[in-house]
């Protein structure tokens, strides 16, 4: 969002093309995770994510934007064991969709 703001700042003067093409980067990085992500899932899973490997995933995001030297490499055991664990998940037994 910080690309956004320094764009609409940086529009007047007509510099906003840098700004606005660094987010379309993040935008594509972003869709191209949550792609890989979903391919991951099981079909009709939305959402489906263990609770083990969402606290993993949180526990490692803490530890890389909290620490400020080396110890940042500690986030990626945790990083990995979260990534690990997505598909341990149990699917549901009868799905409902919302056009019945």
């Amino acid at each position: 969002m910080f690309l956004a703001v320094l764009s609409a700042l940086a529009m007047p003067f007509g510099l906003d093309g840098p700004f606005l093409y660094m987010m379309g980067k993040g935008l594509t990085a972003m869709i191209a995770i949550s792609g890989w992500i979903s391919e991951r899932s099981p079909v009709d899973a939305v959402g489906l994510i263990s609770l083990q490997s969402v606290l993993l995933v949180t526990v490692a995001l803490v530890i890389a934007t909290m620490a400020t030297t080396w110890l940042r490499l500690a986030a990626l055991p945790f990083a990995l064991a979260g990534l690990l664990t997505i598909s341990e998940t149990r699917t549901p037994d009868v799905l409902i969709s919302e056009d019945a």
